[in-house]
């Protein structure tokens, strides 16, 4: 018997409030940024067949649910069943867990590896009307909870020329690990080959994270041949800054912002946010090479429009560069 269920509950008959997390907490169902849930395909995959458990058990009535990025809330009601509340989880993340997994071979999202969910669940019977509503509620308002309290302003803390803001931005993500890259792009000997054959603007400050093996690449071709660029870093401005980026911040063509004080470290979230405002405020976005499935990959879906530029990346439509003329 799972000592989390209480003795003392029918838990064949009632209105139940769920919460199950994704296996150690990983944000693998999507993003919430600005206030907005954008699930990737594996969210989506988890959403629908939430959504369809009362057509496959007549005897449940999903009432209100929603899938977050490391977690999934709901609220359902069982009718005389003839198993009870955990039979019914049971099946519905032994499914999910499968299409995980045929999915992550697939590559068709992010390998968290051999389990898609935590060994257990969290139950509450909801003994009132009063009780329910604020289920509900508390269950739509979840993406807009989301950030509050977490995140300052990504502007809150600055090193260098804080006017490159107010130029017309250009950002470059991507996320792809150095071998990764190697193994998709074996023909470039260096990043800063492949970002040197794209006609990113010279002039226009790139902003970015700088975080991912390409993205460092694009920081070093930036300050070698001294081109604007606005650093966007979820951990906090580092104490020990590299001195080319010193230089160019005291020189007035570099800038480091955060929304967190130096020394705070890395937050998967902090990171979202930071990407999604790159995102937000550029009027160009060229993007290298995504993880498939990813955090970033699922930012992007919203954020394409004129003006976005793949850079030759074969899994987002072929080897030759894309573009897309920007409206603005």
């Amino acid at each position: 018997m799972n000592p989390l269920r209480n003795q003392n509950i029918n838990y064949r008959k009632g209105w139940f409030f769920v919460t199950f997390q994704v296996a150690h907490n990983k944000t693998a169902l999507g993003v919430v940024a600005d206030k907005k849930l954008t699930l990737n395909a594996l969210g989506r995959m988890v959403d629908e067949n939430l959504r369809k458990l009362g057509a496959l058990f007549p005897e449940l009535v999903i009432d209100t649910a929603i899938v977050m990025p490391n977690h999934v809330h709901f609220v359902v009601k069982i009718e005389s069943a003839e198993h009870d509340l955990s039979w019914f989880i049971g099946r519905f993340k032994s499914f999910t867990a499968n299409q995980y997994q045929k999915m992550a071979k697939a590559g068709e999202c992010v390998d968290i590896g051999p389990s898609l969910w935590q060994g257990s669940y969290y139950d509450n019977l909801v003994s009132s009307h009063d009780e329910l509503e604020n289920i509900r509620r508390y269950i739509l308002r979840n993406p807009e909870r989301w950030e509050d309290d977490r995140f300052g302003p990504v502007t809150a803390n600055v090193f260098g020329n804080v006017e490159l803001l107010n130029g017309s931005l250009a950002a470059f993500v991507a996320s792809d690990t150095r071998d990764n890259w190697r193994a998709e792009k074996p023909h470039l000997r260096s990043v800063r080959e492949l970002l040197g054959r794209e006609p990113i603007g010279r002039e226009a400050p790139l902003v970015s994270t700088f975080t991912s093996f390409e993205e460092q690449g694009a920081l070093a071709r930036r300050l070698s041949e001294r081109l604007p660029f606005i650093w966007v870093d979820p951990a906090g401005i580092k104490a020990n800054l590299p001195a080319a980026v010193r230089a160019a911040c005291a020189e007035g063509w570099g800038l480091v912002i955060s929304p967190v004080p130096s020394g705070t470290g890395v937050n998967k979230q902090r990171a979202v946010w930071c990407n999604r405002w790159v995102l937000k405020v550029a009027l160009r976005i060229y993007v290298g090479s995504i993880k498939k499935g990813g955090t970033l990959e699922t930012l992007l879906s919203p954020a394409r429009r004129p003006g976005t530029h793949d850079i030759g990346n074969p899994r987002h439509g072929g080897r030759g560069p894309r573009y897309w003329e920007s409206s603005a």
